[in-house]
């Protein structure tokens, strides 16, 4: 059972950074948030990882290209 939660943020950062993940048909990634102080917070892109596009799981072949996991086509964005 999968559960759907709503993030309220007011951060550029992350707001643009959800956006893209919209845009690119991103149903699931996991991320890390920073707190950069001051109550400033961002995403640490470098620990994200993108794990399902359009409820299909993805990941990377040998040579970095993203693929479906399924069939193993190559992810077009």
């Amino acid at each position: 059972m999968w559960v759907v939660h709503k993030l309220i943020v007011n951060a550029i950062g992350i707001k643009s950074f959800c956006d893209d993940m919209i845009r690119h048909n991103v149903t699931r990634f996991k991320t890390v948030f920073i707190d950069k102080g001051g109550r400033k917070y961002d995403i640490d892109i470098a620990s994200t990882s993108i794990m399902e596009i359009n409820d299909r799981e993805v990941t990377e072949d040998s040579q970095g290209i993203m693929i479906y996991t399924d069939n193993k086509e190559k992810v077009i964005i």
